[in-house]
């Protein structure tokens, strides 16, 4: 039976000053569990090991909660003074399975030896037989309690049909619905009798009233009806199995050919190593799809050839080149200047008789001098005019580099050698980066550390200023330096 209540109704006697209710859930007595504790603060302690409880007024619409799994001790009834025909009610809240029940007097208050005892007139248990839905009422004696049993049902508490059938809580004998598991796991019922198609093993929660289900390994969810691995499929759980991608093998940005990313054996760029080529060759940094050599060689002013990409800044603002005084007409060499005159708009201009004679000649300004390195993978942008007369030569183009470049040791990088054989305005645009340049007399292109060596010290920069036979006149625009 289920123990949901115990009335002590006590005779002429002191009452005990510790004492607990005990039930036990077999035959022969011999698993006895305290439930219920009362007793002062010392006894709750060393008896019980409990932290006392004192009675508290309820409020309304609470409920009280009176656990069998969490026993209490209470200060309440442990008084000296008689209650003759008192009631001691004793709650078990949700009910607690039980086939004996004793009340154990632990200690009595000090008193005279003929007042020490106690005596208990009625005992009263308020309990419920666990019939399982399929009994109204069931009946007591001596032996334990039995259910009435309806549906068909036979057993102290119902608990199997009377033909041998299939049987389950709340539903009549006979009446049990198909269970169509199927792959989803051995059926159960709760004591509705709903099926309960689970793969688990099934633990009855009387409290709520339902199935509780630990799940057999793969499968989730309250009853387990779904798979744990969100890529498995449902009833079988199994999970789905692709085929992996191989990831291609070469590193695109450090290959001759990107579109061969897949090759056994990859091809490297220049200044690129590794299996992979992913990894830049010492002395050089930046790896990148965009450079053709793959990285840039290292400059650290020849002190060591070992470095690491910078973290990227905010790009320099444009560098606008004064106009006026700041330019000079030169010769290739340096050797000749010539003062040149300013138009009403500041912009330097030359006529060609004033330079009569000279095989070639440039604009020339030092106000672009000093450190620059920052300007590496910049732009020199110039803008030029020029004026043309036909004469007995046939018009024919000049030659020479475009853009001269001159550090402080002397070292001279050109760029460029354009034929301009129209008159109006011209463009002219270099980058500073090495691929653009030549040493001065030199066939090949410049090296990454000639560039910076010259650019770690400029001191002057040569813009071509003769650029055709029969020019009449030339007039430099607002030159511009341009960095990333």
């Amino acid at each position: 039976m289920e123990l949901l209540h115990v009335i002590i109704k006590s005779g002429p006697s002191p009452r005990p000053l510790a004492w607990s209710l005990e039930v036990s859930t077999s035959e022969g007595g011999d698993d006895w569990q305290m439930i219920r504790a009362f007793g002062d603060k010392e006894h709750c302690r060393r008896l019980w090991d409990l932290r006392p409880e004192r009675r508290r007024r309820k409020a309304r619409g609470a409920k009280r909660s009176n656990r069998f799994d969490k026993p209490t001790c209470s200060t309440q009834f442990v008084s000296p003074r008689p209650l003759e025909n008192g009631e001691m009610h004793v709650g078990i809240g949700e009910g607690v399975w039980a086939r004996r029940v004793r009340v154990s007097f632990r200690s009595a208050h000090p008193a005279p030896a003929h007042r020490r005892y106690y005596t208990v007139r009625a005992l009263t248990l308020a309990a419920r037989c666990l019939c399982h839905g399929h009994a109204t009422h069931c009946n007591v004696d001596a032996q334990g309690a039995k259910c009435s049993c309806e549906h068909d049902t036979c057993g102290a508490q119902c608990e199997r049909c009377c033909s041998g059938g299939t049987w389950s809580a709340g539903v009549p004998c006979g009446l049990q619905p198909d269970c169509t598991c199927g792959e989803r796991g051995a059926c159960t019922y709760d004591d509705t009798g709903a099926i309960v198609c689970v793969n688990c093993t099934c633990k009855w929660n009387r409290k709520h009233r339902q199935a509780l289900c630990d799940c057999r390994p793969g499968f989730s969810g309250p009853h387990c009806d779904a798979c744990k691995d969100s890529s498995a499929v449902f009833p079988a759980c199994l999970p789905i199995t692709t085929t992996a991608v191989p990831k291609c093998k070469c590193d695109p940005r450090g290959i001759v050919d990107p579109t061969r990313v897949c090759d056994e054996v990859c091809e490297c760029k220049k200044n690129v190593v590794g299996e992979r080529c992913d990894t830049c060759a010492s002395g050089h940094y930046g790896l990148s799809a965009e450079l053709a050599s793959g990285c840039r060689p290292c400059y650290c002013s020849h002190i060591t050839d070992s470095c690491v990409a910078a973290e990227p800044s905010d790009p320099l603002p444009p560098v606008v080149l004064p106009l006026g005084d700041a330019w000079l007409v030169s010769d290739v060499e340096g050797n000749q200047t010539l003062q040149a005159s300013i138009d009403e708009q500041g912009k330097p201009y030359l006529i060609s008789y004033e330079v009569e004679g000279w095989e070639s000649f440039y604009w020339a300004t030092d106000s672009w001098n000093g450190e620059q390195l920052s300007m590496y993978g910049g732009e020199i942008h110039a803008t030029l005019n020029l004026g043309i007369v036909r004469g007995d030569t046939g018009g024919n183009p000049t030659v020479g580099p475009d853009i001269i470049l001159i550090g402080a040791d002397g070292t001279k990088l050109t760029s460029a050698n354009t034929s301009y054989e129209t008159a109006g305005q011209l463009e002219i645009s270099v980058p500073l980066e090495e691929d653009a340049w030549y040493a001065a007399g030199e066939e090949w292109v410049a090296s990454r550390a000639q560039l910076m060596d010259v650019l770690r010290d400029v001191r002057r920069l040569l813009l071509r200023a003769h650029l055709h036979l029969d020019q009449d006149e030339v007039c430099t625009e607002p030159s511009t330096l341009i960095t990333e």
